[in-house]
C-alpha cells in the first residue's frame, strides 16, 4: 500500500509539473487527468475539494508568471557607491561580446547583480559558461527561474 501511495504521489507531482510549465491555460488538472479519450482506461482520483482547489491554484499561479526553473550565469555582483556604474559597464561589455544572450540587471540590497542567459538545463548553461568565463573571471552558474523559451 505504501508503494502505491508513493507511485500516485509521483504521478501527481509529474502531472502538476508538466501542466504548470505548459503554455496553454489549464483550469482543472484533475479533470484533465480523469478525462477519457477514445478507448483508454479510466482514472479515478478520490480527493477532498480543498486539495483539488489548492493544487489547481498552484498550477494556475505557475502558468501565469511565464517563468520556469532553469539556470543563468552571474557575471557581476558588487556593492558600494560606484556599483551601479560598474554593473552598467559590465553589462554593456557583455552585450558587445555576446549580443545574442539576454542580460538581466537586478538590485538586491546592497548589491547590483548582472545575470545572463535563460538556460533550461545545466548542460546548456555549462557550455555557455565555458565561453563566458574566459571574459568574465568571476562568472558562475546559478539555479533560478528563467523566461520561457520563444517558440
Amino acid at each position: 500500500m505504501a508503494k502505491f501511495k508513493l507511485f500516485i504521489t509521483c504521478v501527481l507531482c509529474f502531472l502538476i509539473t508538466h501542466f504548470s510549465f505548459s503554455q496553454s491555460p489549464t483550469s482543472d488538472i484533475f479533470g484533465i487527468v480523469t478525462s477519457k479519450a477514445g478507448n483508454e482506461g479510466t482514472i479515478k482520483i478520490l480527493q477532498s475539494n480543498q486539495i483539488k482547489t489548492l493544487v489547481n491554484a498552484y498550477v494556475q499561479s505557475k502558468q501565469s508568471d511565464g517563468l520556469i526553473v532553469g539556470y543563468r550565469i552571474r557575471i557581476f555582483s558588487n556593492s558600494g557607491q560606484l556599483a551601479r556604474g560598474k554593473a552598467a559597464s559590465e553589462r554593456s561589455r557583455f552585450i558587445s561580446l555576446y549580443p545574442d544572450i539576454n542580460t538581466y540587471q537586478e538590485y538586491e540590497a546592497p548589491n547590483f547583480k548582472i545575470y545572463v542567459g535563460d538556460f533550461r538545463n545545466k548542460l546548456e548553461a555549462f557550455k555557455a559558461y565555458q565561453k563566458i568565463s574566459k571574459d568574465f573571471k568571476s562568472a558562475f552558474i546559478i539555479s533560478t527561474r528563467i523566461n520561457l523559451p520563444k517558440l
